[in-house]
């Protein structure tokens, strides 16, 4: 292999390693590792062989950290491009009498000088295919220094020395390294380095290091030719006093200190934070420019192309066998590994994730993750009781008893509606009650109590393998800063107040209006909660109605199977309602948040994410908590009229409500829950796969529309433009220039993701009990969901802003609430919707331990001659006929029939019976019960299991330790020696005394359960992690981050530990 091929090194300095047998390996190592020799030969390659050089200014040294766009007017012409943000702009106050398209200009060119006023540097360049102007932008190093101070950026400082096998290893670790499903440190190894790391310094930036080192592989790891694996190093907040002591690149090169997401961060926080009105403090940030439309796009450019070059492909193997490829950028690595569907068997690569978007989208693929792997032992429990439901349906006594004509099943059953309904054998429900026996058997009862359980385990492992994560990514001390105000707020606000705390004029919403828009929005909310359960409401006439219809109808097939055929409609037709008004009312929801006008964007989000998430729970669940909880319990006895009440009749438009089957409302309970889970699963993959293709076949077929001859030229130019814009071949497109013609990224981008997998876990664990496939197909769908997501953010859409976040927020107190609701409501479904309640107490009072003849005893008696039948019924003779209850046998009946001859209790109103009492209290006691016992379980499992693992708290005692180390290194050094204090031999000796009493002051605090000696103790919280620490009482704890507070006279390192994160399942 030639010399040049071996050199090769992508934008960020990451190094194609050659290994033992000349062969090119992938590596995600940063410059900071490379020898000089491998940093020489990449400017020699042709533009052909390095299109990445894309992402750099012409100059091809400075890379674009961010890029603004904007489209070009009529008024404006080639030579405006020479009106750089250097020239001095008109004030932007001075706008009367001009256009709208000229208040922009000005707009434009007030924020581009006051950025580089900034110190940011700036290239404005014209689309090739589009009217479009680009705007880029680098940021220096002096730039870079400044925000990753002012943001408190964490960069390594030192390799971990901390061993993952450490001689204190709590219980439940012991436990955890034996039962590998439950276990949250993966059997793989594509870690980051963990870093000692301290405030960055410019003055010592020579002293950061790198190193990288090769993975393991097995079945689900990636190959070793795509090597991920970084060292592990101790991390500390940026100081440019401080920069000798960062691991720095070798060749000194600071403009590969950083890495590109994190480049793209600093430059984004500087965007919203600059004026472009001097005189308005108010008119601030990118955000309010993209809102006007001052800029029609704003966005981080991708590392390079995603797919290889065929000039740098490898297809030769290895001595294993294994074939070579060559990656020129994280963007080509992301893709070959991640986002490739036929990857889906494979661990995601979280911390090249995490680098390339960012933690908040890190951290959103290691929940899925997590929760897909979890998931697992879930689907094949579930799986599990559906076939032993099969297996013993053979041996059921109730089902098979109901399915013998010669005994239960000869049993005549009232009509199921008024007048053209006919007498039917119970035999007919043959089908329903074998189907019901395999979702609702004994096993189903201990699945719900393990998935009740297994919640509470997948929330307290998520914290747990959470604790890894923000140790590795850095964020058990990060604090949100401070937000600016909403660009939207600004604009709608008038009124204005001095911030108390900044002293300046900004908008203020009083109280009096805040309580008025909360109150109409409320309002709103409310009504159409209730039109959702009007439209609910709808679906059950639907279904009374259509009974009707298919019993009346002269087609065997249809009268025959009219409960099932009307169960499937009826379910087809909710989830169409469901998908539409999930629809309409996200867009609401966003309307009535924008309405009330909150401040900021936190402030937003967490009223947004209310209202969208309560009306989904009710879109998405009202149809089966219909089914499970009150289907059938207003129906009534058969022929009652309106004027029994007592008999809970009750009629829809002259229709009587539908009962459940003989063998009950499971079978019903199973398909609505399945057609709406599963149906929302493949509208969402055609949404995500679909729609893109049909959007794309409707731009081809608009070329065949009617018109004139220069309409159609002027659409076939436009497309073309746009074919050659995102043409990944055509090296001649910038690629700033392909990068805009991908999809932009939604503002609440992830809102959708977590929402859709939120309701999914509902499914999951709400209604379980009846549908114990449910984790199965979840599972699924999550494996191709994980692909599709990747696939959308690296190949179909721009690249995100690559945002920071210490956890996934307010969603793990919504799965939180869920799981606890998911115990009542499988107790609910267990007691009053299956018959398992019903069989125990049959069998404990009536059937000495047996099921035989429970079918005759859960039936009631009823007077058949009261009924008006069809005249053709072939049963229309009977005099008695059976109903799904526990009422009292009317006393006209005790003549005709002998096994009533010696019932005392009897009523011609058909009152409950003694043993519908029974059956209700056991009820009752049945959910007191269980869902004690389940809370019980779970809160004692929530107890034992520590939130933060044990090698976690070993190394922020490691931390705690170093930290001590560093301040004494830094501030017990004679003064002669750095400040050029003369009386050095006194600054010595106080040295010394210092010196003795810090040492014993640090040796005493790395001691085991605590990391310092102070007097204040205080719970740790890192994103719901609780841990019982000493802390000092320079230290405080936010609610969902560990953070040091350092004061002004503390002038030590602040030191941080990073575990090995491994990488997610799937």
């Amino acid at each position: 292999m030639g010399e040049e091929s071996r050199n090769i090194r992508d934008t960020e300095g990451r190094a194609l390693l050659p290994n033992k047998a000349g062969e090119m390996r992938i590596s995600v190592m940063d410059d900071r590792q490379l020898p000089q020799t491998l940093q020489s030969s990449s400017s020699n390659l042709t533009q052909d062989h390095w299109p990445t050089s894309k992402c750099f200014f012409s100059d091809g040294r400075r890379r674009i950290d961010y890029v603004l766009a904007y489209s070009l007017d009529t008024d404006e012409t080639a030579s405006e491009h020479g009106e750089s943000a250097l020239e001095t702009p008109r004030t932007v106050g001075s706008q009367d009498g001009l256009s709208s398209e000229e208040k922009k200009r000005i707009k434009r060119e007030t924020f581009q000088a006051m950025l580089e006023n900034q110190g940011l540097q700036l290239e404005i360049v014209d689309g090739r295919h589009s009217r479009t102007r680009f705007v880029l932008v680098h940021a220096p190093w002096e730039v870079m220094a400044k925000q990753a101070e002012f943001l408190r950026v964490k960069m390594p400082i030192r390799v971990n020395d901390v061993k993952n096998e450490n001689p204190i290893i709590g219980c439940f670790d012991k436990i955890l390294q034996k039962v590998d499903a439950f276990e949250l440190e993966e059997k793989y190894d594509l870690k980051e380095p963990e870093y000692f790391t301290a405030f960055f310094s410019a003055e010592r930036a020579d002293q950061c290091v790198f190193s990288f080192s090769f993975s393991k592989v097995d079945a689900f790891e990636l190959e070793e030719k795509y090597d991920l694996k970084e060292p592990e190093y101790f991390t500390a907040f940026f100081s440019a006093e401080r920069a000798d002591q960062f691991i720095m690149p070798p060749d000194g090169d600071k403009s590969r200190f950083f890495s590109s997401s994190q480049r793209s961060w600093m430059v984004y926080d500087l965007l919203i934070r600059t004026l472009y009105d001097p005189g308005r403090k108010d008119r601030v940030g990118i955000e309010r420019l993209l809102t006007n439309g001052t800029y029609s796009a704003a966005f981080p450019l991708h590392d390079g192309d995603y797919w290889l070059h065929k000039s740098l492909r490898r297809t030769r193997e290895d001595d294993q066998g294994q074939t070579i490829f060559i990656k020129e950028n994280n963007r080509q690595l992301l893709y070959e590994t991640w986002a490739k569907t036929t990857r889906f068997y494979k661990y995601q690569p979280l911390p090249l994730i995490r680098k390339y978007f960012g933690t908040k989208i890190g951290l959103y693929f290691a929940w899925l993750g997590y929760y897909t792997k979890v998931l697992t032992p879930a689907a094949i429990v579930g799986l599990l009781c559906v076939i032993y439901g099969a297996i013993t349906l053979s041996t059921d006594p109730a089902s098979n008893d109901l399915c013998n004509k010669d005994s239960a099943g000869g049993i005549i059953m009232c009509p199921n509606c008024d007048k053209i309904c006919q007498f039917w054998q119970l035999i007919d429900s043959c089908r329903y009650a074998k189907l019901t026996h395999i979702f609702d058997n004994f096993a189903t009862v201990i699945f719900a109590a393990f998935m009740s359980v297994w919640a509470t385990l997948f929330l307290e492992g998520w914290k747990r393998y959470h604790a890894e994560v923000a140790w590795e990514w850095d964020l058990m001390d990060y604090e949100v800063e401070e937000e600016t105000i909403r660009p939207e707020f600004q604009i709608r606000v008038r009124s204005k107040r001095v911030n108390p705390v900044t002293q300046e004029e900004e908008p203020y919403l009083p109280v009096r209006q805040k309580i008025m828009r909360f109150i109409m929005s409320g309002v709103s909310v409310l009504f159409f909660l209730l039109l959702v359960v009007a439209f609910v409401f709808g679906v059950v006439v639907y279904r009374v109605i259509v009974v009707y219809v298919m019993h009346a109808s002269e087609d065997d097939f249809t009268q025959k199977n009219a409960p099932i055929l009307t169960s499937v409609t009826a379910a087809l037709l909710n989830l169409i309602v469901i998908l539409l008004l999930s629809w309409v009312y996200t867009g609401l929801a966003w309307q009535l948040t924008d309405w009330e006008c909150p401040r900021t964007q936190t402030e937003w989000e967490n009223s947004y994410t209310f209202k969208v998430f309560l009306f989904q729970f009710i879109n998405y669940y009202s149809s089966l908590f219909y089914i499970a909880f009150f289907k059938g319990k207003f129906s009534g006895v058969p022929g009652a009229v309106d004027e029994d009440r007592e008999q809970g009749k009750y009629r829809v438009f002259g229709y009587r409500l539908e009962s459940c089957d003989p063998a009950g409302c499971m079978v019903e309970l199973v398909i609505q829950l399945a057609i709406i889970m599963v149906g929302k699963q493949f509208f969402s993959g055609f949404v995500e796969i679909g729609m893109p293709m049909c959007m794309n076949a409707f731009r081809n077929w608009r070329h065949h529309l009617p018109g004139t001859k220069k309409q159609k030229m002027e659409r076939r130019q436009k497309t073309e433009r746009a074919k050659r814009s995102v043409d990944e071949t055509d090296q001649s497109v910038p690629r700033w220039e392909r990068d805009y013609a991908l999809n932009a990224v939604p503002e609440q981008f992830l809102f959708d993701e977590y929402l859709e997998m939120v309701i999914q876990f509902g499914f999951v664990t709400l209604f379980v009990a009846a549908f114990p496939l449910a984790p199965l197909f979840a599972l699924l769908n999550n494996i191709m969901e994980i692909r599709l997501d990747a696939y959308k953010f690296v190949v179909a859409s721009r690249r995100p802003m690559p945002a920071r976040a210490k956890n996934i927020g307010v969603w793990t107190s919504i799965l939180d609430g869920v799981s606890k609701m998911a115990v009542l409501t499988n107790a609910c479904v267990i007691a009053f919707t299956s018959d398992f309640v019903p069989k125990m107490l049959y069998m404990i009072t009536e059937g000495n331990g047996s099921l035989a003849n429970y079918v005759n005893d859960s039936l009631s008696y009823y007077n058949a001659s009261k009924l008006e039948v069809d005249m053709d019924d072939p049963l229309q003779n009977s005099t008695v006929c059976r109903f799904r209850d526990y009422r009292k046998p009317p006393c006209s009946l005790k003549a005709f029939v002998p096994a009533l001859a010696d019932v005392a209790d009897c009523d011609d109103h058909y009152g409950f019976s003694l043993q519908w009492w029974h059956v209700f209290a056991a009820k009752l006691a049945f959910v007191l019960v269980f869902e004690h016992l389940v809370f019980l379980i779970k809160g004692f499992v929530a107890y034992i299991i520590p939130d933060l693992p044990t090698h976690i708290f070993i190394k922020l005692q490691r931390e705690q330790y170093l930290a001590r180390q560093a301040r004494r290194d830094y501030e017990f050094r004679p003064k002669s020696a750095h400040d050029g204090d003369d009386n050095g031999a006194l600054a010595a000796v106080n040295v010394k005394e210092k010196y003795a009493a810090f040492r014993n002051e640090a040796a005493a605090a790395f001691q085991p359960g605590a990391f310092d000696t102070g007097d204040e103790t205080r719970l740790r919280d890192v994103g719901g992690i609780k841990a019982g620490v000493r802390q000092r009482s320079s230290t405080r704890m936010s609610n969902d981050s560990f953070h040091s507070v350092i004061s002004p006279s503390d002038s030590h390192i602040e030191l941080s530990g990073s575990d090995a994160m491994s990488e997610t399942k799937f």
